[in-house]
């Protein structure tokens, strides 16, 4: 009987150890996954930075006055760059 209880326990102990190492394995596992996706998100963020300056850039009117003489007559224009339209 007190074999059968010892060689119980020695397979218990392994199947502890075994289960312990498999833990660990797993939070490696999680550790690398995380990194993997912070390095992902960090990129995401850099490219939506990226994108909302160029998305200000492109918000930004610039502006042209002409100022010139017709007849005698004083004629302002303005002009949206980028745009076909008058102001």
């Amino acid at each position: 009987m007190r074999k059968t209880l010892e060689a119980r326990l020695v397979i218990a102990e392994e199947e502890r150890r075994m289960a312990e190492q498999e833990i660990l394995e797993k939070e490696a596992s999680a550790q690398s996954a995380l990194a993997e996706q912070e390095l992902i998100m960090e990129k995401v963020v850099h490219e939506s930075k990226l994108l909302q300056q160029q998305a200000e850039e492109n918000a930004k009117v610039d502006i042209i006055l002409y100022l010139f003489t017709c007849n005698d007559h004083k004629i302002l224009m303005i002009w949206r760059l980028g745009s076909e339209k008058e102001v």
